[in-house]
């Protein structure tokens, strides 16, 4: 996975390091075992906050005791793009009625696309339709992040594999492109994107794993300041800059340390570390939460959290009962936790067709209202992403489609 999360993605970072791009994969919960998924930003109408115990606690209490299972309602498909899918999962954000969306169809299943590597595809949220493409001249091997602010797109593209051996020059650049004519107008090689705020385009040096935050002028990448910076990934969430570092991956030791950063001078504000991986940081109403995976699941193959953690700003205030993990190997069947549009779901994802989704009640930590089904290519690891108060799937055939589903329910 990307170690940069812009704002707005809704990509899982797996918070490894620059040099790691990998390939989300599924986990599972019922009763509730459970996985997470990857976050990107969407665009969404918030739920009321949740209703959760105030004090804090340092290690998830035993698991809920499943409810009565409802019968699954197929979605209907209201929108699809086609050719539209990405081997590293859900990476988009929203920038007024417009999707900007990770699109790779050479990656895609049943794709009749030819070869031409990854683009972004901007996608009218009214008409859903697509309304222009932006592509680097060169074919990259993957886009992994992308940010959209004052007219300006930019993405950060990889060429090669997963990894670089010996020198790394050259195999990341991030590019802008003029929103409205689709003109190329910028690049830089050998940058990370960490996103956007306050104006500036935020960025890192690829080569460098304990490099400075600098931050860009949108329009022109000139440099306009930099910060210090010395954590593994940077994220904008719940109104602060974060720094994530992942300690010890697919140990039973792992951990993460978060520490929220004054993005002025780079100055620690706070510092903590949570037991087992964890992932995006992400608005639930007025509060900030993260799902969280156990201790010694493996970050390049699959996403197993187990538990949400509600984040303060010095460290964690709440940790929800833990789920459990029916399924962390064998079955392609998963079923995980997720935090979506502003609220908690459960999903069910064989990873083959069929993919369900349902809101938890977080006052109890349990399934709540219609469990909604659909066909869906689960290959990416979360087949499900919430953009502009709709939900959206990787879909069985190698797009992406609109669901009619309310959110409400």
């Amino acid at each position: 996975m990307p170690s940069w999360l812009p704002t707005g993605r809704r990509r899982v970072a797996g918070l490894v390091g620059l040099a790691a791009c990998v390939a989300v994969a599924g986990g599972l919960l019922l009763g509730i075992p459970a996985r997470t998924s990857p976050s990107s930003g969407a665009s969404s109408s918030p739920s009321s906050s949740p209703t959760v115990s105030p004090s804090a606690s340092p290690r998830p209490s035993a698991s809920p005791t499943p409810g009565a299972t409802a019968t699954a309602v197929e979605a209907t498909v209201v929108a699809r793009v086609a050719d539209c899918q990405n081997p590293l999962g859900w990476d988009y954000t929203v920038s007024g009625n417009d999707l900007f969306v990770v699109c790779d169809a050479a990656n895609s299943p049943s794709s009749t696309a030819g070869p031409g590597g990854p683009y972004v595809a901007r996608v009218d949220l009214t008409t859903n339709k697509v309304t222009a493409t932006y592509r680097y001249k060169t074919p990259m091997t993957y886009i992994e992040g992308l940010t959209v602010d004052d007219g300006s797109l930019w993405f950060e593209g990889i060429f090669g594999g997963s990894g670089c051996a010996g020198d790394c020059r050259g195999w990341r650049r991030i590019d802008r492109f003029d929103v409205a004519t689709g003109e190329n107008t910028f690049e830089i090689p050998d940058v990370g994107l960490a996103g956007s705020s306050s104006g500036y385009i935020w960025v890192r040096d690829s080569l460098t794993q304990n490099g400075p935050l600098q931050k860009l002028d949108q329009n022109t990448g000139q440099e306009k300041g930099r910060i210090p910076f010395a954590m593994g990934s940077a994220q904008f969430a719940c109104g602060s800059l974060w720094g994530i570092t992942g300690n010890n991956l697919g140990t039973a030791d792992t951990s993460t340390t978060v520490a929220r950063i004054d993005p002025a001078d780079g100055t620690v504000l706070a510092s903590f570390t949570v037991p087992g991986l964890l992932h995006s940081l992400q608005s639930v109403g007025t509060e900030c939460w993260a799902s969280v995976e156990p201790a010694g699941a493996d970050p390049y193959t699959a996403y197993y959290a187990d538990h949400f953690v509600r984040i303060g700003g010095s460290g964690v205030e709440y940790t929800s009962p833990l789920f459990h993990l029916e399924n962390r190997s064998g079955s392609l069947s998963e079923t995980y936790v997720d935090i979506q549009g502003g609220s908690f779901w459960l999903v069910n994802d064989d990873r083959l067709t069929t993919a369900t989704l349902q809101r938890l009640d977080p006052s109890t930590w349990q399934p709540t209202g219609t469990p909604w089904q659909s066909g869906a290519s689960g290959y990416q690891g979360d087949p499900f992403a919430i953009i502009g108060g709709s939900v959206w799937v990787f879909d069985d055939g190698g797009g992406i489609s609109r669901l009619d589903i309310p959110l409400g329910s």
